[in-house]
This record gives C-alpha cells, sequence and structure tokens, in this order.
C-alpha cells in the first residue's frame, strides 16, 4: 500500500470517528481531531446509547459543551484573588458593562482590565456603579464569531488587603436610567470565573435587569457561608455552574438558605459542586430547571432544612435521581419545622429513582408532592417517625409512575381533610397498601380516577364526613372489586341537615372490569349529582340499594348506568326526586342483560330504554306499580322485554302512562 492510499484510507477512517461521535449526540464542531478523546467521553454509555425514557429526551451530555467561538478557556482561568468574565461586544450603542462592587474597606485599590486597552483603578465598599463602554472597533478582529460579535475578557483583582465580598450586576447603567431601554439590560457577558476566598455573593438574579446572556458560572473558591438566595434565578440562558462544593460553617442569618437558588434556570443542563450542607430552606432551590440533567459532584443534605421543601424540584422534567452525601441513603426531612412538601417533585418526568423519605411531624401539606413523576416506577417509601400531622394529600401522587405505593404505619391519615386526586392519573400504579383511616376527610374528588391498572386498593375507613365522591374510581379499568369500607354517611352534614354540594358524579365511569357495585352505596345519606355513576361498567352485575332520596334540590341521574352489558339485578332505587326530563335522560340503557329491579322512574319523560331489558312478568308489573301517577301522557316502552305478554300494563295506564 502507498503512502497516499494510507493517507487516505487515515481520513476516512478520521471521517467515520467524526460522524460516530455526533451520532452520539456530541457535536464535533471545532473540536480538532486530535482532542477527540474529550468527546468521547462525553457519549452516555449503557447498552448501545441512551434512550428516551417515557417521553423524556435521552441524556445529552454530562459536561457543558462551550461555543467553538469564544476565546481560549484557558484564558479565562482567574488565579487566586481575581474575577473574569467574557463578554460579546455588538457593533451598536448601549455595549456597556455595568455593576457594583463591595470590599471590606472603602479603598482605591481594586484593579480591572477590561480587555480593549482600557485598565483602571476602582473604590470598592461603595453603591455605586462601576461602568464601562466599549466601541467595537476598539477589539481586535481575531475575537470576531461567527455571528459578528467581538470578544473581551474582563480581569478584577483585588488587593492584599481589600478582597472582593459582593458583585451585584442586577442593575442598569446610570446612562440608561432616563432612556426608554431603563427597564432592561440584556448585558454582553457570557461567561464568570470567580476565585476569591472573600467573596459572599454574586447578584445575577432581576428578571429584567440581570445578565441574561449569561451561559456559564464557574467559582473555584468563596467565603465560607456564600450566600446562594436566588443567587442565580431567572438566568434562563444559563447552561452551568461550576461551584468549590463547600457546605456552611460559618452559619449567619444572611446565608441560611439556598431558596430559588435555580430558580426559572430554563436551559440549565449541569451543576457541579453544589452543597447545601448547613442550609435551612430549600424552597424552589431547582424550580423550573427543565433541563437540568445532571448533579455532579453535588451533596443535596436534607438534614439542616428546618424550613420548607416546597417546589424544590419542580418541573426539573429532565433530572433522573437526587444525589445524597456519602453514606446516606435518605432524604431526611426530619428536622422540617415548617409545614410544606407541596410540589416538591412536581413535574419530574425523568425521576427514575428516590431514596426513601423521612418526613417532619410539622408538615401539613404534602399535595403535588410526586405530581407528574410519571417514570418513577420503583415506587415511593415515605416514613414519618415522629408523627404525621398531615391535612392536605391532594394530587400527592397524581400521574405518578409508581407500580406499587406501600403507606407506611407511621403515615397517618388522621388530619386530612381533602385527599383530591391523591392517586389520579397513576396509570401504572397496580396496588396500594396500608391503612387510611380518615375520619376528618371531606373530599375524595377524582381520589383514584385514571389509575388504569389499578387492582388493589388500600384500606379505608372512618369516611362519615366526606361528601364529595364524584369521579372517585372513574376509569380504574383493571378494578374488579372495591370491597373497602368506605363510610358515605355524611354524620357531619346529616347532624346539621345540609345536603348541599353532595355528589356522586361518574364515581365508577368506565370501571370496565367492576363485577358488583360495592356494598358501602347502600349506607349513603342523601345526594344530587349521580349522572354517569356506572356508565360503561360493562362487566357490573349488579347495583345495591341506594338512598337517592330526600335531596332539598336538584337531583341529576342523566346516563347512570348507561352501557351496563353484563347488568343483571338492581335493588332499591328511588328516581322520582329526578326534576326535568334531561337529568333523566337514559338511565338505564343498552342493559341487555337486566332480569330483577326495584326501581321507582320519574314523571319526567316517555321511557324506552328498558326495551332490550330481560325482565319477566313479576319485574314489570313491579315496574308498573312503582310508577308515578302522570297527567303528560309518557310512553313506557318495555314489550321487547321476555315477560311483557304476561305483565299487567292496566297497573301502570291507570296513572296516566301509555304502556308499550
Amino acid at each position: 500500500m502507498t503512502i497516499a492510499q494510507k493517507l487516505t484510507d487515515v481520513n476516512t477512517a478520521k471521517q467515520n470517528i467524526k460522524t460516530a461521535i455526533d451520532a452520539k449526540g456530541v457535536s464535533t464542531s471545532g473540536v480538532d481531531f486530535t482532542d477527540y478523546h474529550t468527546l468521547i467521553g462525553q457519549i452516555s454509555s449503557g447498552g448501545g446509547g441512551s434512550t428516551d425514557v417515557g417521553g423524556v429526551p435521552p441524556l445529552t451530555t454530562s459536561t457543558y459543551v462551550r461555543n467553538p467561538d469564544y476565546l481560549a478557556d484557558s484564558g479565562l482561568q482567574p488565579a487566586v484573588g481575581e474575577i473574569r468574565m467574557l463578554a460579546l461586544i455588538l457593533d451598536e450603542a448601549y455595549q456597556t458593562v455595568t455593576f457594583k462592587m463591595y470590599t471590606p474597606s472603602v479603598t482605591n485599590d481594586i484593579q480591572i482590565d477590561w480587555g480593549d486597552g482600557n485598565t483602571g483603578t476602582y473604590t470598592g465598599g461603595a453603591a455605586n456603579n462601576i461602568e464601562h463602554t466599549y466601541n467595537y472597533s476598539d477589539l481586535p478582529a481575531s475575537s470576531t464569531t461567527s455571528t459578528g460579535e467581538r470578544q473581551a475578557i474582563i480581569t478584577l483583582t483585588e488587593s492584599a488587603t481589600n478582597g472582593f465580598t459582593l458583585l451585584d450586576f442586577n442593575t442598569s447603567p446610570p446612562s440608561w436610567e432616563t432612556s426608554a431601554s431603563s427597564t432592561y439590560n440584556n448585558g454582553p457577558i457570557v461567561e464568570f470565573y470567580g476565585n476569591s476566598a472573600t467573596l459572599q455573593e454574586v447578584r445575577f438574579y432581576n428578571t429584567q435587569r440581570g445578565q441574561a446572556m449569561m451561559e456559564y458560572i464557574q467559582l473555584d473558591a468563596h467565603a465560607d457561608g456564600y450566600y446562594f438566595r436566588n443567587a442565580f434565578a431567572n438566568l434562563r440562558n444559563l447552561r452551568k455552574v461550576k461551584l468549590p462544593g463547600q457546605g456552611v460553617t460559618n452559619y449567619t442569618t444572611y446565608n441560611q438558605d439556598t431558596y430559588g437558588t435555580f430558580q426559572n434556570c430554563y436551559s440549565l443542563r449541569e451543576v457541579d459542586g453544589f452543597n447545601t450542607t448547613g442550609r435551612l430552606d430549600m424552597a424552589s432551590m431547582f424550580s423550573q430547571c427543565r433541563t437540568l440533567e445532571v448533579l455532579t459532584n453535588c451533596t443535596l443534605d436534607f438534614t439542616s432544612v428546618t424550613k420548607t421543601t416546597t417546589s424544590a424540584f419542580a418541573s426539573c422534567q429532565s433530572l433522573r435521581s437526587i444525589p445524597l452525601p456519602t453514606g446516606v441513603t435518605e432524604i431526611d426531612l426530619t428536622n422540617m419545622t415548617g409545614n410544606s412538601t407541596t410540589n416538591m417533585f412536581v413535574a419530574c418526568y425523568g425521576l427514575v429513582e428516590l431514596p426513601p423519605i423521612r418526613m417532619s411531624s410539622t408538615v401539613v401539606t404534602t399535595g403535588s408532592m410526586f405530581q407528574g413523576c410519571t417514570n418513577l416506577a420503583g415506587g415511593v417509601e415515605l416514613t414519618f417517625p415522629n408523627g404525621c400531622s398531615v391535612a392536605n394529600t391532594a394530587s400527592m401522587f397524581n400521574n405518578c409512575g409508581a407500580r406499587e405505593i406501600n403507606l407506611d404505619s407511621t403515615f397517618d391519615f388522621s388530619a386530612v381533610t381533602t385527599s383530591d386526586s391523591m392517586f389520579r392519573s397513576s396509570e401504572a400504579l397496580t396496588r396500594i397498601t396500608g391503612l387510611m383511616n380518615m375520619p376528618n376527610v371531606e373530599d375524595m374528588d377524582y381520589m383514584f380516577s385514571d389509575c388504569y391498572s389499578l387492582v388493589d386498593l388500600p384500606q379505608i375507613q372512618n369516611t362519615g364526613k366526606c361528601y364529595k365522591f364524584q369521579y372517585m374510581f372513574e376509569s380504574c379499568n383493571a378494578l374488579e372489586k372495591c370491597d373497602i369500607d368506605l363510610d358515605m354517611s355524611q354524620s357531619t352534614r346529616r347532624a346539621a341537615g345540609n345536603d348541599t354540594n353532595i355528589t356522586h358524579y361518574g364515581m365508577f365511569r368506565d370501571c370496565f372490569s367492576l363485577l358488583h357495585a360495592p356494598a358501602f352505596l347502600s349506607n349513603m345519606w342523601r345526594g344530587y349529582r349521580f349522572d354517569y355513576m356506572f356508565y360503561n361498567c360493562y362487566s357490573l352485575r349488579s347495583i345495591p340499594s341506594m338512598d337517592l332520596t330526600s335531596h332539598t334540590t336538584t337531583i341529576s341521574t342523566r346516563y347512570f348506568a348507561q352501557n351496563c352489558y353484563a347488568l343483571q339485578t338492581v335493588g332499591t332505587l328511588d328516581f322520582t326526586g329526578v326534576t326535568s326530563s334531561t337529568q333523566a335522560n337514559n338511565i338505564f340503557l343498552n342493559n341487555y342483560n337486566l332480569t330483577k329491579m326495584d326501581i321507582s322512574l320519574p314523571d319526567k319523560r316517555s321511557i324506552s330504554y328498558l326495551n332490550t331489558a330481560k325482565l319477566s312478568a313479576a319485574q314489570l308489573d313491579n315496574l308498573y306499580t312503582n310508577l308515578p301517577t302522570t297527567t303528560t301522557g309518557w310512553t313506557l316502552t318495555v314489550s321487547g322485554n321476555p315477560g311483557y305478554a304476561a305483565s299487567n300494563p292496566s297497573i301502570a295506564t291507570t296513572k296516566g302512562w301509555v304502556v308499550s
């Protein structure tokens, strides 16, 4: 083989390697072939490449892929006592960098090199704006990016005796304060590198004025107890933050929490070296970090949290797991004195596993805590080792991907007043185990709605105060039995004579596999909405006697048992309280196997929906007997029943009905 042929093969191999790396989602643009080994390390592994998890995009890369147009980051790495920033300057007006700089001493000894040939000595410790306006032509043409910006490296150097404490970019240049642009500062800084052991805080976070172009932030060192409250919030273009991994030992009220640290960083992909040790409040810590995939070298220590974790990881749609300190296997919230874990993991679609969680006895609201964790197949383990005060579990597991949920014996439901949508739309959930003793619950609407795979229910008891059962078991398609001890006596409302808004609308709708309506329905006290109650219960064979009377307002029973093809027996049901023809529509349509019923139909419309049943003469005579007297001349069509010829329609005709 000639040298020319060998070179051709080498070039072909290089191109094949380039194509293969690009195919794995890692860009080779601007990277020399000799550096391809650094890209190969970024390819996510496992079974021939990453795959989607329940609609969540696969991991793209574990590191920030820096724009190859930017000046080499080797020139941006700060020495001790330095801060360096990369700015992109357009050829237009208002290309200004401005910030406030605080130092312990008000001395004129902070050096700033603006990267365009201009330098200066500045006074720290004051709240005055430090401002520098760039002239595009002053920057070297060699720094021009493919999109036309020129680049400047800004270097701040502290003195030996006067270190940085705070840099505040949450401001506009003074020259803008009276201009039409005064509320907007899309500052030109795209990268920030800090190495100051005295630095306590950098403020980027204002929604309108902060550094909207910021992509990368690196702190090689910062003061013990760095202030993280809202530190990077609303940097919507931020891709990566690299921190030195420090927790808090020098505790003050100034640095006590990580509230909103990365809130609304929509484009953030990676956080490296974040440590929450010693922090008291994690509310909204990563809220709305929708593309955050990787927490590298991070220590999320929950033991110091005393306030709240509300929305801590809300809408972290790409996050797979929660990193804990070495040797720690649980999320320990037992030191919390706050009352809420609401939305803590809501809409974490990509979350595939969670450590066991030890809850505080002071938590009152767990609403939507795991809502939308659609890929959390491993389940959720919650314990309350010091007692439980939870009163609101609304949507707690709504749209959760867990296949089984075990309600630990320490999870005390006695204070719960609402469990609306608690397990709703948990489509993979097959089994819920444990005891739910709920003497104070009033709202169970949608509690198990759309749990398509659910076959085993938890033990539910002492629900005598509950009066809202709307769509409670709707679309529990696999549920064959509902043998729980639900108390529908509504004791509190009965004692007060208050029957307002008692509803059972669609309670068992689309329970395709349900064989028998549960016996607990017989202890029901009043109600006014029974529409769709057993609609499309194709396998249902029996409905017990139920009290549908004595309500003081409108009663509606539309499509009550429509399409119950297997229905055979119906207990005593009095529909005479229905107040309009619409509310009496198709109560028992398509019940082809119905052989026994003791119902009283309303005087509101002609009735033909029983014509396809299998009622005997005795059953039809009982139906005629239970009819109310009508002056409208409604028609009752039942001639399709096998017992019609031997029945006595005169019982009905003497009451004003026409029987056919």
